[in-house]
């Protein structure tokens, strides 16, 4: 329920965002206020869906699977800080992986060229 939560915020917190840029951007260009801020928040929070989404659940394979492999030692110290290592790699990775696909995914549906969202 913990990744569901900070998924939730994270879109939320995208979502704010479009809506203000929205709003900020159609002021400027002199469009409707309400229709540009609302179109600009639901992409905001279509993307902040896909990436962050798939971000968890990379994350939660890669620490499921434990494809980053623990290095057994014989001190708690370096222990601890071996999981701190992994720990971080695993965040690092599921960043990679979920900015990667989510990306692709999101390219594909809005420009149709998965490569241009994989590399924004």
């Amino acid at each position: 329920m913990d990744q569901i939560d900070r998924v939730t915020d994270r879109v939320c917190l995208a979502t704010l965002v479009g809506l203000i840029g929205g709003a900020a951007t159609a002021t400027y260009r002199g469009t409707p206020i309400a229709k540009s801020g609302i179109s600009v928040a639901g992409t905001c929070a279509l993307i902040g869906t896909a990436c962050f989404g798939l971000e968890r659940v990379s994350y939660f394979v890669l620490e499921q699977t434990s494809l980053l492999g623990n290095i057994s030692s014989d001190t708690a110290n370096s222990k601890d800080t071996n999981s701190s290592n992994n720990n971080t790699n695993a965040m690092y990775a599921s960043h990679t992986i979920g900015g990667i696909t989510g990306g692709g995914i999101v390219g594909g549906l809005f420009h149709k060229r998965p490569m241009s969202g994989m590399l924004v």
